[in-house]
């Protein structure tokens, strides 16, 4: 990281001991699989400049993040 090292949010560094985090956030293979899932369900290929501003995309994307939070069983961050 000497002489610049890239943006400022790569040079932070912070040590997470997994024995300390909730084990509810922490990847597995079947979780990453379960992700994976629901973006190729939910989530569009490309979202265009002209999309921004259709209420049909926030819809999707709320949707999109039930799916995923319900995938996860972390409905109770809704």
């Amino acid at each position: 990281m000497a002489n610049g090292g890239g943006p400022a949010c790569l040079r932070l560094r912070v040590v997470a001991d997994p024995a300390t985090v909730d084990p509810r956030f922490m990847a597995d293979g079947p979780r990453l699989d379960r992700i994976s899932e629901v973006i190729a369900r939910h989530w569009p290929e490309q979202i265009h400049h002209a999309d921004l501003q259709q209420p049909a995309l926030i819809a999707e994307v709320e949707r999109a993040r039930a799916a995923l939070l319900e995938a996860l069983e972390l409905t109770e961050l809704a």
